[in-house]
């Protein structure tokens, strides 16, 4: 079994920064309100720098943490993309796959779309736009998913699809990798057709 390296290192910094600032400013703030409320030592005098002080050290180990693990988990999930025509970061996958199948075909074939992924319902077939919209529920991993199919003819008996999938809620910052999983199973839909 050979191991990808994973996303580029500035990508890794990036998704390691984002998470620490996501998770521990809302964090710090919580925590410098909470202990300014409950703690004896807001009422003296020095009480407003001390709580900003440990605030700031709270939401910087709590960031720091929640990177050093989440970013950790993204990052293993993100390999599995290395070496596949898959594009995506954390909340999002793309990829664009011809097939041997005429558009109108595609868009007619949108409920075994659906059936090719668990959780998945059929959303809408948009004949004039050329898309399939497919939603995925909630499970353990992810708040759900929207996934648009979208046809574009090359020639009569050729088709282009695009396959995006993207996370429901659109601050995701970890999806542990199952908008790929998801375009993953429809590039296989599709190339079977």
């Amino acid at each position: 079994m050979t191991m990808h390296p994973g996303p580029p290192p500035h990508d890794a910094r990036r998704l390691h920064v984002r998470i620490g600032l996501a998770t521990g400013l809302p964090f710090a703030l919580l925590w410098g309100i909470w202990f300014a409320l409950t703690g004896p030592v807001a009422a003296t005098t020095a009480g407003p720098a001390v709580v900003a002080v440990a605030a700031v050290i709270a939401g910087t180990f709590f960031g720091t943490s929640m990177s050093l693990v989440l970013g950790r988990m993204q990052i293993r999930a993100d390999r599995r993309l290395v070496g596949t025509d898959i594009r995506g970061r954390a909340g999002l996958a793309s990829t664009t796959i011809p097939v041997g199948t005429p558009a109108a075909e595609v868009l007619r074939q949108g409920h075994t779309a659906a059936a090719a992924l668990p959780r998945a319902s059929l959303g809408t077939v948009d004949p004039e736009a050329g898309t399939i919209s497919l939603k995925v529920g909630m499970s353990w991993r992810s708040w759900g998913e929207r996934i648009v199919i979208g046809v574009a003819p090359r020639f009569d008996s050729a088709t282009d699809v695009t396959i995006t999938s993207r996370s429901a809620v659109p601050w995701t910052l970890v999806d542990h990798g199952v908008n790929a999983r998801n375009v993953e199973r429809l590039a296989v839909w599709a190339r079977d057709l």
